[in-house]
Formats: structure tokens, sequence, C-alpha cells
């Protein structure tokens, strides 16, 4: 990737200043036990402009975990904050035998971990957090715990489930990505002219679902485009703008889980795929995949998503369609009619467990006789629906199944002679 030395540079820069650590000099060890010698305000950041997220009378104790130029990284009843070091006194006698060593790395959680608001499981949970997450590590105790930075959050993780990051080894994957660019859609066939005016002349046409290259916005009405040799303009009212991958795909996933997606690996959350949700790779980092998912470009978590491989249905309710795919080649497609509102055809990953042919379908008010039967889910299921004339489109809000999918009797045919028990059926929105 062109830019994968200001990409690695960026993702340093968003971890590193962090709310609430100014830096490896700043940061002293200590682990004593102090008391207030005023009325003071705890913040949550080491500078006196942070928030403030609590307040202590006189005499409380506290426990000092590092000193800072201004202000003192403390733990008090389990909560962590910073307090104004001419605040605070030392006491004589050691209050743990709990040593700090200062470290300054940027790690993720390797799993699903608890933020613990001191260095060992008893002390409170302050958060979950997911795998997968950038954390800026501040020091590590002698007893194998890290304390970190977690998106402003100060409090404890265990070392065994963090992972420093290799920025080096990272910089050299992004450098093997294909390249993302940005491209001009055209909604319907438009007019690429060479002034952003309606009256101005055109040197071409963009027709309806193909793209050229994107200069930008020039303004509230128009795009500018290149084609490599000409400049031209294009209205915002028949195009739209999107990131486009240069490259081939070569996986088809699946989301396990509203999975956030990130404008590099371990960088910035640009959007949520929700759960279910099919997307295309066409490039990895180790932790990563970089994929498009319904004309979005960016990255997910290799944790967060299955492939799809073999011969799989895929059920589209929001377009109401069908796809058939063998690993990547589509074998079919078709339109569809799924279960109404008050019985909606469950989202999921399912498995095809029996094919029958003449199978008669009995239910509450209902006795259906169908050629081609293939249930997956409980009482859901492929099959024909010879007693339609029509599918696809909003049929399936008031006049749709129990659940089943309904298809047209020559496509219910082609798919029973093409899949077997075993294989998935992916029902999404």
């Amino acid at each position: 990737m062109k830019n994968s030395k200001r990409i690695i540079t960026g993702i340093i820069a968003s971890l590193v200043l962090l709310p609430g650590v100014s830096g490896k000099a700043s940061l002293k060890g200590m682990n004593d036990n102090v008391i207030t010698t005023k009325k003071i305000s705890v913040y949550d950041g080491d500078t006196l402009d942070s928030h403030i997220i609590g307040n202590l009378n006189i005499n409380e104790s506290l426990i000092r975990i590092f000193m800072g130029n201004n202000l003192d990284l403390i733990c008090y009843k389990n909560h962590l904050g910073y307090v104004e070091k001419n605040s605070i006194i030392s006491v004589d006698f050691p209050t743990s035998d709990i040593l700090y060593k200062e470290i300054s790395d940027i790690c993720y959680t390797i799993k699903e971990v608890n933020l613990r608001s001191g260095p060992n499981t008893t002390y409170p949970v302050i958060k979950l957090i997911a795998s997968g997450e950038v954390t800026s590590s501040m020091a590590v105790t002698n007893n194998g715990w890290v304390l970190v930075n977690y998106q402003g959050t100060i409090g404890f993780i265990s070392k065994d489930y963090l992972k420093k990051i290799n920025f080096a080894e990272l910089e050299d994957q992004l450098a093997n990505l294909p390249k993302i660019k940005k491209m001009v859609v055209a909604k319907k066939d438009v007019n690429i002219r060479r002034e952003p005016s309606i009256n101005s002349s055109t040197w071409g046409v963009l027709k309806a679902k193909k793209k050229v290259s994107s200069m930008g916005s020039y303004d509230s009405e128009w795009y500018q485009v290149t084609n490599g040799k000409n400049v031209g303009y294009i209205s915002k009212k028949y195009s739209e703008e999107k990131y486009v991958i240069d490259g081939m795909y070569y996986k088809r996933i699946y989301m396990t889980l509203d999975a956030k997606v990130y404008n590099t690996p371990y960088g910035k959350e640009i959007g949520i795929c929700p759960k279910y949700e099919v997307g295309l790779v066409y490039g990895e980092t180790r932790d990563y995949y970089l994929i498009e998912v319904e004309g979005k470009v960016g990255f997910v978590k290799k944790c967060n998503v299955k492939e799809l491989t073999g011969k799989y249905i895929i059920v589209d309710i929001s377009s109401q369609k069908l796809y058939l795919y063998d690993n990547l080649d589509l074998i079919l497609t078709s339109s569809i009619v799924s279960g109404k509102d008050l019985t909606p055809t469950d989202l999921g990953i399912h498995k095809i467990y029996s094919k029958e042919l003449n199978k008669t379908l009995i239910g509450p008010g209902y006795e259906s006789f169908v050629k081609y039967w293939m249930p997956f889910n409980g009482g859901e299921g492929l099959h024909d629906a010879s007693w339609r004339h029509k599918f696809g489109g909003s049929i399936y809000k008031e006049n749709g199944s129990h659940g089943c999918v309904n298809l047209p009797t020559k496509v219910a045919s082609e798919i029973y002679n093409n899949v077997s028990v075993g294989n998935k059926v992916l029902v999404k929105h």
C-alpha cells in the first residue's frame, strides 16, 4: 500500500496521545501510601484541564501509583485518578509488595477481558473490553498486570490477555494490500461536463453503475473527476462518491456479531457491520481483513468473522433475494417470499438438515403440498410455492410465509439438485 508509512504514523499518534497519558518521562513508579492534606479534586487525566471525576476530603488515605510532573496517579477505594502532588504527603510504611515497571507499548486484547481498578482479580471491573481492542500500556506489575489507558479510561489488564502491536510487521503487511481508490459512481447515465455547469459542453457520458476516478467535491453540486487524461465534472444529483478496492476478492465472509469497521488496522472506527452481514475480502494483515460490504470499504477484525466455503445459500430479507454459491462462484439467484412481519424468517447461520420430495407441510391454519422441501431451521425451510405467481419486492411484509422461504418451482428444483444435507443457509437483513 503506497501510504503504509503514513498510515502507521497516524495509528501511533492516535493511540499514544490518549487522554490521561502525558508521556513516559513524566511517570515515576511509586506504590506508596499517602494522605490528603486538604480537600481536593480527582481528575481523569494528568493535567488540570482534565475532567473532574470526584472529590476527596482532608486526611483521606490513598495509594500513589505514579508520580507525575504536576499531578500524581492514585488509587482510592479501587478507583483510579489524578490529584495535585502538593495536596498529598507520603507516610512511612509500604502498602503492598506490588512493584511497577514503566513501559510504553501499544497493545491489543487477544480475547474479551475485564478492565479492573487494581492489579488482581479481587479489584472491581471497570468495564468489559472486546477482543482486538487497542490499549496504550503505561506500566507492568511484578504480579503480571498491565496498567493501560483504554479510550481514556485507566485500569489494569492481565498481561496474558494483551499482545504488543508489531508496527514494522504491520507496515510490511499494509504495503502488500491493494490500493483503495475514491471513485464517482453513476446512479443513471450522466454527462461528464468540461465545467461545473449544466450549460457546459461534455466530453463523455458515464453509464449507470459505471465509475470514474474522483478528485473530490468541487462544490455542493458537482464532483470533479478524471479519466487520467481529461478532467471533468459530474452532477451529484445523478452520482455518488464511493471507495473502491483496486483488486480481486478471494474470500466471502459473514459477521459473527455486530462488528466494528475501521479505517486502518488498529485505527479509527468508521462504522458497524450488523451480525450476519456478508462481505468480500480483498486483502489481510495478521489480525484484520480488508473488506467491501454493501459498497463500503474498511477493515474488520478476523476474530469477528467466519468464512463461507463450499456450497452455501444466502437469503437476503431486505432485498427478497436468494443466492446459491459454490465457494465464490454464483450458481443462481432468485427472487423469494420470506416470512411475513408476524412470522419472520429467523436471521442466522443455519444448515440444511433434510431433503424431501412431495411433502405436505402442515401448521396452524395451513396445509400445503410442495415438491421440494429443504428444512434448515426447525420448521423453516426452502420450498417451491406453486400457489404464488409473483416473488420479491414487498410481498412478504403482509402476504409472506409462516417463516419458510418460498421459491418459484423451477428455482426450487435447481437448488434441490445442487445442495446437500449440511450445506449452510445464511439469513440476513
